[in-house]
This record gives C-alpha cells, sequence and structure tokens, in this order.
C-alpha cells in the first residue's frame, strides 16, 4: 500500500472507531447517501440487535407465536423482520421436519412478497385483502391453541388460498405467488442440506420448478448457513427415511 493510501486507510479506520458515528443509510439504489446520528457499537448497529432481541423471543417451535409475530410484522410493514421470521422459522421446519412450521415460513414469505409489491399495496383492494388477513390470522391464532387442530389446518389453507387470490387479482405472473413460493423456499431447505425428496415433501413443492430452481441457484458465500445448522440437518437426514419423505 502506497503511503498516501496508507494514510488515508488510517484516517478511514480512525474516523469510523469511535461508538458513536454518523452512519451513511442508502433507502434506494438511486438514492444518494444520507446520514444519520445512529449509534454503532462495536460494528453491530442497534437495528440488527433490536431484531436479533425480537426473535430471541418467539417460540419458533409453536405455531401461535409464529403467527403472532408475522401479524405483528406485517402490520408494521417491516420487511426485514419478516424475512427473518420466514427464514428462521424455516430452519426450525427443517430441523424437527415439520410440515406445518413450514407453511407458517411460507405464509410469512408470501406476505412480506406482497407488500414489496407496489402496485399491490397501493391498490384499492389492498385494504379489503388486509382486514380479511388479519381476521383470519388472529382466528388461526386462537385454533392453534386447541388439542384438535383441524380447525387450525383448515384456517391457515384459507390465509394460503387469500393470498393466492390476491396475487392473481392484483399480480402481473401466470404462476401465483404460492405456488412458486413453495419451489423457492424448498430449494432453501435443499440448500441446507435436505435432499431432493424431502424438501420437496416439507413445502409440498412442484418438483419440477424445484428442479430448475436448483438448477439456476448458485449459493454465494454469506449463504452458506453455519456449520451447526449443517451438521443438525446432516443428523436430521439420516434420521427421516426417504419413503416418509415421499409421502
Amino acid at each position: 500500500m502506497r503511503g498516501k493510501d496508507k494514510k488515508r486507510e488510517i484516517m478511514r479506520r480512525k474516523k469510523f472507531s469511535g461508538r458513536q458515528n454518523k452512519v451513511c443509510v442508502i433507502t434506494k439504489p438511486e438514492h444518494n447517501c444520507q446520514w444519520s446520528d445512529e449509534i454503532v457499537d462495536n460494528g453491530f448497529d442497534l437495528k440488527q440487535k433490536k431484531i436479533a432481541d425480537y426473535l430471541s423471543k418467539i417460540d419458533f417451535s409453536s405455531n401461535e407465536s409464529i403467527l403472532r409475530a408475522t401479524l405483528e410484522q406485517f402490520l408494521a410493514n417491516d420487511l426485514e423482520m419478516l424475512h427473518r421470521i420466514d427464514e428462521k422459522a424455516l430452519e426450525e421446519a427443517i430441523i424437527l421436519y415439520r410440515k406445518d412450521l413450514a407453511e407458517l415460513s411460507l405464509i410469512a414469505y408470501c406476505l412480506r412478497k406482497l407488500l414489496s409489491k407496489k402496485h399491490i399495496f397501493l391498490s384499492p383492494n389492498w385494504k379489503g385483502f388486509k382486514e380479511k388477513l388479519v381476521s383470519d390470522m388472529t382466528l388461526a391464532i386462537e385454533l392453534s391453541k386447541k388439542e384438535n387442530k383441524d380447525g387450525y389446518y383448515k384456517k391457515i389453507l384459507e390465509i394460503e388460498k387469500n393470498i393466492e387470490d390476491t396475487d392473481k387479482l392484483l399480480g402481473h405472473f401466470i404462476h401465483d405467488i404460492v405456488f412458486n413460493a413453495r419451489a423457492k423456499i424448498a430449494s432453501t431447505a435443499y440448500a441446507y442440506g435436505l435432499s431432493f425428496s424431502q424438501a420437496s415433501n416439507l413445502l409440498s413443492a412442484d418438483r419440477d420448478l424445484l428442479m430448475q430452481l436448483i438448477g439456476e441457484t448458485k449459493l454465494p458465500d454469506e449463504d452458506i448457513k453455519t456449520k451447526t445448522i449443517s451438521e443438525r440437518v446432516d443428523f436430521l437426514k439420516k434420521s427421516i427415511p426417504e419413503s416418509k419423505a415421499r409421502k
């Protein structure tokens, strides 16, 4: 490193070495840098701490807990938090091999996608969808507490159907959002280490689309999950007979 460049690097590090700095926040690629007095604590910003704290309070083995968190973040229009919820719910679904948890990961994923579509979010029909969703999810939370889960599973299917109908009515795609999401999330489960059959069964995904996604997907280093998760999935694969995954 040249002397001038080295001095510039030292000054850069010194500038950001304090606990409180001005942090550049770019809300959209086309926007200029906006500076805010956000407190940075050893490189781990407060927003990420808030997310981690919030997630730590969710029992991801509990349908009720995941539904409550998903509804709360949907109403808050928090796309990042919904993303983290669908990721954590999927991880738990993979580790425990529970389809009911996978369905909740699917719902959180789809709601995040709907919120990200401006033409849907700003549609006059959005209000009706939102009101029905809140009503259905609130009822699903109560039904999840009952010993007999038949009513709960039926309500989850109704929620997914409502998401499908809304996307078909307001979206611009041949295949509905739920259809694509099942394959997309299943490809993530496959990347975690489940076999093709286990991943497709867990999400009830279309096998042709899943095969296509797996063939197209290239996983960057930052998307590779932790060794602990990988080891648990490896154990899971050995404990789940392929015959069960094919059902």
